[in-house]
């Protein structure tokens, strides 16, 4: 199904006497021909370039709030950042260097196919330099991956030159475009070089509601969302940190482990491990599991509650970064429930926070938790029945 463009995005280009709005329209991927005569002179630039390698250090990693991409941008440019159903965007401007970085990626809600991906790069490009006064297509190679196209763009009488890379990836199609002065080739080149690599996307991302919190832990490097009444509850005795929904009282809870130096190999494997966690815990269904940056299995499973009655689980098991990311979510009461259609939403929304759970890259060495997991032929912890909430220090 094709894209749903929605919004028109913004972002500013501020120079030492003028300001630039350029309109990129949900896009900017298209080769249409500019308005003007392609075959005319750009004016020449007044931009002084500075001499010698360009002088633009690399701030820290920025994630998008939509979970779709991270880059690592210039530090200290102004940065402006849009996210709706159709487009996740950010762009970083720098006034003094008349020079922007754009990174954005559009939405899909089934598999972007090449021929909608060139239709895309074929008949909406337009829209991204619509507020200029003129730009022509320079140089394009539309069989490099990423697809690279270079630009020379016109305004208000300066020259500028544009280069923008774009690809797609499953659902999505990203792209990042870079604009600098004409005089200043260099800056075009050190930003290519320096930043493109850093640009990775992620095509797994969940979209979830905009009042949504980001939860990253950065000691052992992953992050989720949940809703606001998703209380942290610390780390317990056995080392996972638990999260709870306080609108449930308390009855939904995700806790997350992650144990260093083992992985999860096979089904049967992830059973052990439900099994370690949960004794008496009864698999109904295991799945393949993947996210950024590996792989690994979702368990559902049905375990015995304090009361005695039935309760509903799922266990994700992720290998990345040389570990096992254990994720316990447990369901509230009713969500088995057909006629109990508030305890399904609830369900539900417990189900969206650990499907965007994800791996982070580690920046340094993950500390070991107290109790570990199990896998068929490796060692297995003492297990401990999990006590109800109420009982937990």
């Amino acid at each position: 199904m094709r894209i749903r463009l929605t919004s028109r995005q913004m972002y500013t280009f501020f120079a030492i006497v003028m300001v630039v709005v350029m309109a990129i329209g949900g896009s900017g991927l298209i080769f249409a021909p500019g308005p003007g005569d392609p075959g005319e002179a750009p004016s020449q630039p007044t931009f002084a370039a500075p001499e010698g390698t360009p002088d633009v250090p690399l701030g820290a990693v920025y994630r998008h709030p939509s979970g779709y991409f991270e880059i690592t941008p210039p530090l200290g440019w102004a940065l402006d950042e849009v996210s709706d159903a159709a487009v996740a965007s950010a762009g970083w401007v720098s006034g003094g260097l008349r020079a922007v970085v754009h990174a954005f990626v559009l939405l899909y809600d089934a598999p972007v196919t090449e021929d909608e991906f060139l239709d895309q790069v074929q008949t909406e490009f337009s829209q991204g330099f619509s507020n200029y006064d003129a730009y022509t297509v320079v140089a394009r190679d539309p069989d490099s991956d990423p697809m690279t196209i270079d630009f020379d763009v016109e305004l208000d009488g300066e020259a500028y030159i544009a280069r923008e890379w774009a690809s797609p990836r499953e659902n999505l199609i990203w792209v990042l475009r870079v604009v600098v002065p004409a005089s200043y080739p260099a800056l075009l080149a050190y930003l290519e070089e320096a930043v493109l690599p850093t640009y990775h996307v992620f095509p797994d991302a969940v979209p979830v509601p905009s009042d949504w919190e980001s939860y990253t832990d950065e000691t052992r490097w992953y992050t989720f969302k949940r809703p606001a009444g998703w209380a942290n509850l610390g780390t317990g005795g056995d080392g996972a940190r638990r999260f709870a929904d306080a609108l449930t009282n308390w009855q939904a809870e995700m806790a997350v482990l992650v144990q260093p130096g083992t992985t999860v190999r096979t089904e049967e494997g992830a059973r052990a491990w439900l099994e370690a966690l949960e004794p008496e815990a009864e698999a109904s269904s295991v799945a393949l599991a993947e996210r950024r940056l590996g792989e690994g299995y979702l368990v559902s499973f049905s375990y015995p509650g304090s009361g005695g009655e039935s309760r509903r689980g799922l266990l994700l098991l992720i290998n990345a970064n040389d570990a096992v990311y254990r994720v316990d979510l447990r369901l509230p009461r009713g969500a088995d429930d057909p006629l109990n259609e508030a305890a399904q939403q609830r369900a539900q929304a417990a189900i969206e926070v650990l499907n965007t759970f994800t791996p982070l890259p580690a920046e340094g060495s993950i500390p070991t938790p107290l109790v570990g997991g199990a896998d068929p032929g490796g060692p297995r912890p003492a297990r401990q029945r999990r006590k109800p909430l109420k009982d937990r220090a």
